[in-house]
């Protein structure tokens, strides 16, 4: 699996510079899956609470395209 989605909420983290340690502790979520590059995979209670923390709809998280992190 490609982990694109995850990849996607990481990415928006970084470009809106979220705290991922903020966001870690607050939502018991290990650092590790939600920083950019992440070879790590959101459970999908993880991806959903992550995206209604982030206020993002998960239908409109393109999963059809690579995620390219610097």
């Amino acid at each position: 699996m490609k982990n694109i989605a995850t990849k996607f909420l990481a990415e928006y983290i970084r470009e809106n510079q979220i705290s991922v340690e903020v966001i870690s502790k607050k939502l018991n979520i290990p650092s590790d899956k939600i920083f950019p590059g992440t070879r790590e995979s959101l459970t999908a209670e993880e991806f959903l609470t992550l995206c209604q923390y982030l206020n993002i709809k998960p239908e409109e998280i393109p999963i059809d395209e690579e995620i390219v992190c610097d």
